[in-house]
């Protein structure tokens, strides 16, 4: 399943990166493996802002209603394959 971010464009972007990168890392979400943002193609500052956070673009191009969607997986670590004896 997705999970959906809404991000108001009106708000600063200072702080948004942060924001992004601790709410994926949240306990409350561990069991998400994706997250995804819609963001309209001309909100350049909201498409980096996902971008600075470890989001990446599903298409180079907006879809039909002008949306640029980016996605985050969610990043797992085997640490039994790391882990010598």
């Amino acid at each position: 399943s997705r999970s959906w971010m809404s991000v108001n464009s009106q708000a600063g972007t200072r702080n948004r990166p942060p924001i992004l990168r601790v709410l994926v890392e949240q306990d409350e979400v561990r069991d998400f493996e994706l997250f995804c943002a819609g963001v309209e193609a001309d909100n350049v500052a909201s498409t980096r802002c996902f971008e600075a956070a470890g989001f990446v673009r599903e298409a180079d191009q907006p879809d039909c209603e002008g949306m640029l969607y980016l996605i985050r997986e969610r990043q797992t670590v085997d640490y039994g394959a790391t882990r010598q004896r």
